[in-house]
């Protein structure tokens, strides 16, 4: 009998599975044995790496920012559901009241 399960049936635990499969188990140690030997690299040493990286940061905000405000200029030209004719109001109530009960 191994020590481990000598030892947790005196104590009376029971071990249960780490729900952890091979696939994903193999995945961890091949990521750990990539970037262990990246520590290993004097930080001095990363500095252009770095640049790269902060420079593509900066440029995908501006880029997010960007969108955003243009996004939200669109949606401010829009009109108002409540500002639009009656009949494109009854229209719309009555497309969505049939897609809801013919699906459901």
């Amino acid at each position: 009998m191994p020590l481990i399960a000598a030892v947790s049936s005196s104590l009376g635990l029971t071990f249960h599975s780490a729900l952890i499969h091979t696939a994903e188990l193999t995945g961890f140690i091949l990521y750990l044995l990539i970037y262990f030997p990246i520590l290993s690299i004097p930080p001095h040493r990363l500095k252009l790496f770095m640049c790269v990286a902060f420079t593509a940061i900066i440029m995908t905000n501006w880029g997010m920012l960007l969108w955003a405000i243009q996004t939200h200029k669109d949606v401010d030209k829009r009109k108002h559901p409540l500002e639009q004719p009656q009949e494109v109001l009854a229209d719309r109530y009555i497309s969505s009241y049939h897609c809801y009960h013919v699906s459901n």
